[in-house]
């Protein structure tokens, strides 16, 4: 099972604690959560994220119709958050994630303590994840065993992302099982059916 994700998608950030929990529902589950019989290997992806349009005073409908659209699908992550009893601070300006999931195509081993500390940085500190000395600091409070120095992650970060074009992914949570192509939570269920057959 492979699973893509981006720490700047809100919805890969709601993803990871119901994730996790399927994992953990499939059976014995070691600290890596791996999963006996499965697999499970996570993949950065690179996400285009969008600031809230501000009103404008000449504003047509067609833009007060995006900016409201917007505005809801915040309030719906916002709920999503608090249902999982999750901070979830949305950043008043666009902040970079590619060092960050450059470092995690290059992590050797359990990427999981790692992937939490990013999601936890982003979502909490609106800590910039494009930063060499924040993301070193993420690794080395995870216990991330890195093959580098962070100068090769943005090359790393390009080639995952040719690999994960080439096997279809088109956004995040991305999660591929058996061959198939399944984008967000709600689909964990019918993945769970796959994976019993």
């Amino acid at each position: 099972m492979d699973i893509y994700i981006d720490f700047k998608s809100p919805a890969a950030f709601l993803a990871f604690k119901p994730t996790k929990a399927f994992l953990t529902a499939r059976g014995q589950v070691t600290p890596g959560l791996r999963v006996p019989g499965l697999k499970v290997q996570w993949h950065p992806f690179r996400v285009v994220t969008r600031q809230v349009p501000q009103q404008g005073t000449s504003e047509s409908v067609a833009e007060s119709h995006k900016r409201v659209r917007a505005e809801s699908r915040r309030r719906i992550f916002l709920k999503y958050a608090e249902v999982q009893n999750v901070t979830m601070r949305f950043p008043d300006h666009r902040i970079g994630t590619d060092l960050a999931l450059g470092a995690l195509a290059e992590i050797e081993g359990d990427r999981l303590p790692y992937i939490a500390a990013c999601f936890a940085a982003y979502w909490t500190d609106n800590a910039d994840l494009d930063d060499a000395g924040i993301v070193q600091d993420l690794l080395q409070q995870s216990g991330a065993v890195h093959s580098g120095d962070l100068s090769t992650a943005r090359a790393s970060l390009e080639s995952a992302l040719d690999k994960a074009e080439e096997a279809g992914v088109v956004d995040t949570p991305g999660y591929i099982v058996q061959g198939q192509m399944f984008v967000g939570r709600e689909h964990l269920p019918w993945i769970g059916e796959i994976l019993d057959n």
